[in-house]
């Protein structure tokens, strides 16, 4: 995972504790394409922010924009 987080093109180095990246785990269930897909979300709303960089707050703090589950309930 520490290799995906350095291919981000962030101006700054993410660096995330093991509990974010169990979070991050537990909230995509593991499945590759939403590890993916979150960290490119993280990584738009640092630039967004001006952090330049995923920290272990915007790992805790994230949602997603729609619940695509539920939308199709």
């Amino acid at each position: 995972m520490t290799a995906v987080l350095r291919s981000v093109p962030l101006r700054r180095p993410s660096s995330l504790s093991a509990q974010s990246l169990r979070h991050l785990v537990r909230i995509t269930d593991g499945i590759t394409a939403k590890v993916f897909l979150t960290l490119n979300e993280l990584a738009i709303d640092a630039i967004r922010a001006g952090a330049e960089k995923i920290t272990d707050e915007a790992v805790e703090a994230w949602r997603p924009a729609v619940d695509k589950e539920a939308a199709f309930s």
